[in-house]
């Protein structure tokens, strides 16, 4: 992990090319992985020279930065709305959070794989900015279900919440990502019965009486 792996077109032109690269990227990965893409097919595709590309990047993963500042914002705005669309009770909301959350992943499932995997084996694609950024989107979502403090049984409800959505974003992005490997193979249910049970393992979780 590093402080700053972007450094932001100035240019009119250079930010328009970026989009054009990003977005371009962001389609061919609907159908392909990150790896089988090339160089030439992503400027293809993007109506950009070659050389055009190099002179911005050095090579294809130093996109990946910025695809993730792009994702980033994707989730923000997908947050908020969120907030804004704000249930009767909290079991409506979790059964709410899960659909959606299950949705956004199925609309970024190309973008989100090649994300996923390669901050992993490279972290210095996300920044301590980016990780504090994501981090506080998890904090909203769980903010959203402490609204509901007063239906929430466990004795420590902000932890609570906080553990509720990291099982919903853990468990919908092995078995929306991953479905076919391991762990998700453990659960044989389909995507629709896994978001079923999850909602109420999720409901459960938060609103039964604590020993």
């Amino acid at each position: 992990m590093q402080e700053d792996s972007i450094i932001e077109a100035k240019q009119a032109r250079s930010q328009q090319t970026q989009k054009k690269l990003l977005a371009a990227l962001s389609d061919s990965l609907t159908t392909q992985f990150f790896e089988h893409i090339s160089i030439a097919h992503i400027t293809e595709q993007a109506g950009v020279s070659v050389g055009t590309f190099y002179r911005r990047f050095k090579n294809k993963e130093t996109l990946l930065p910025y695809l993730y500042q792009d994702f980033s914002e994707q989730f923000k705005d997908w947050v908020s709305a969120l907030e804004g669309n704000k249930q009767g009770s909290l079991s409506d909301q979790i059964a709410l959070l899960v659909t959606e959350c299950n949705a956004f992943l199925h609309a970024h499932a190309g973008v989100l794989r090649t994300l996923h995997l390669n901050s992993r084996l490279y972290p210095e694609i996300l920044t301590k900015s980016q990780l504090f950024e994501r981090s506080h989107d998890y904090q909203q979502l769980a903010a959203l279900l402490m609204t509901y403090s007063t239906e929430i049984s466990h004795s420590k409800p902000k932890i609570a919440c906080e553990m509720a959505i990291f099982m919903l974003i853990s468990n919908l992005i092995e078995k929306v990502l991953y479905s076919e490997l391991t762990p998700a193979i453990a659960s044989p249910l389909s995507e629709e019965e896994n978001q079923q049970e999850l909602t109420l393992v999720l409901q459960n979780y938060l609103q039964s009486p604590q020993a």
